[in-house]
């Protein structure tokens, strides 16, 4: 085999080695956070609200943002109705030069009647809702 060949066979197995370390880290990481996740999932489940009224949601996703590091900004947005308030946020994680991550997501929940009959099913009711 020459060296080049060699050489190359080598970096392909470190690329493997790493690959492999990599998605043990990050299924360690997974099974390490995955208790903490459904807990955050049962909780914002179970205490939805609805369209223009998603400050607790906004606040606790803020707080989550903030100890993870990022710069945060709340009430972004302006509503076409004078008097709603937004609950917008933007996030900031700087991590040096290159490309930028844009992730866009709602907030709030739907004015429906759980009949999950599960433990963190909403039991919350708002006016005008059976």
């Amino acid at each position: 085999m020459s060296l080049k060949k060699l050489t190359g066979s080598l970096a392909v197995m470190l690329l493997l080695a790493s690959m492999a370390t990599a998605q043990e880290n990050i299924d360690t990481l997974i099974e390490s956070e995955l208790p903490a996740l459904v807990t955050t999932y049962k909780s914002l489940h179970a205490s939805p609200e609805l369209s223009y009224a998603e400050e607790k949601t906004a606040a606790f996703l803020a707080q989550e943002l903030r100890s993870l590091g990022f710069t945060v900004t709340e009430r972004i947005g302006k509503y076409d109705q004078p008097g709603l308030v937004s609950y917008g946020l933007v996030a900031v994680l700087k991590n040096g030069d290159g490309p930028t991550v844009w992730v866009r997501s709602d907030l709030d929940g739907l004015p429906v009647t759980e009949e999950t009959g599960l433990p963190y099913a909403s039991h919350v009711k708002v006016k005008g809702s059976s």
